[in-house]
């Protein structure tokens, strides 16, 4: 499922270098359809990766782990923004 999702992934940035690169006119249809999707593999991205994540641990310091990891990734989700300089 990850890579499933992660080929779509690079269809959808694909679809984003065309609008970029005016080979796919800047439309509001197409742009609602870029973002849709990349909503929709972004969470089947995250789902599938937590799920793996949850495979690895052994279940003992599982749910110290998990509170880690979700709070590490939340974390650096809002200070992303930060990095881009926006």
């Amino acid at each position: 499922m990850l890579s499933f999702a992660f080929v779509l992934w690079i269809v959808i940035v694909a679809g984003w270098t065309a609008l970029a690169g005016r080979l796919l006119a800047p439309r509001l249809p197409v742009v609602l359809v870029l973002e849709v999707l990349m909503g929709l593999f972004v969470a089947l991205v995250q789902m599938a990766n937590t799920r793996l994540a949850m495979a690895v641990i052994p279940v003992m310091g599982r749910n110290h782990f998990f509170a880690l990891y979700s709070v590490l990734g939340s974390v650096c989700l809002g200070l992303a923004p930060i990095g881009w300089g926006c």
